[in-house]
């Protein structure tokens, strides 16, 4: 697991609660 792959699963993951 990459740094990049876990920012990206947090900021869908905060997007998916925005929403």
């Amino acid at each position: 697991m990459t740094t990049s792959m876990v920012s990206g699963n947090t900021t869908a993951f905060q997007r998916s609660i925005t929403i």
